[in-house]
């Protein structure tokens, strides 16, 4: 997920041993995902074939609330997931969404930094 200005960003990592990174801020967190879910996230990824040809929408967003989904596999980069687009990106938005619940993970509000 993308930083707007009123909410941190977070990047997240997957790993196919069912592990994950999850870093907003200075701090990496390790937790697990089950294995399942895990096999069923890289099975979506294989069956979306290259990330930077699925087709999503483009959507405006809030620069105060808006964020973006956007995922990085086999050096490609998929577009904003979170504007939504056909059954893939759909497939994807569902799996992803059960990642973050197992882990859960929300968006945590922006820090002001103290000068």
């Amino acid at each position: 997920k993308s930083n707007s200005t009123n909410t941190a960003g977070y990047r997240l990592r997957v790993f196919t041993d069912g592990w994950t990174t999850l870093q907003q801020g200075d701090v990496p967190l390790r937790k697990r995902v089950s294995l399942p879910l895990v096999k069923r996230f890289f099975a979506d990824l294989r069956a979306a074939g290259p990330l930077d040809r699925i087709a999503v929408r483009r959507c405006m967003k809030s620069a105060s609330f808006g964020s973006s989904t956007t995922l990085t596999w086999q050096g490609a980069v998929s577009g904003d997931l979170s504007c939504g687009g056909g059954p893939t990106v759909a497939e994807l938005n569902r799996t992803i969404g059960v990642i973050l619940t197992q882990l859960r993970v929300t968006p945590g509000p922006r820090r002001a930094r103290l000068l």
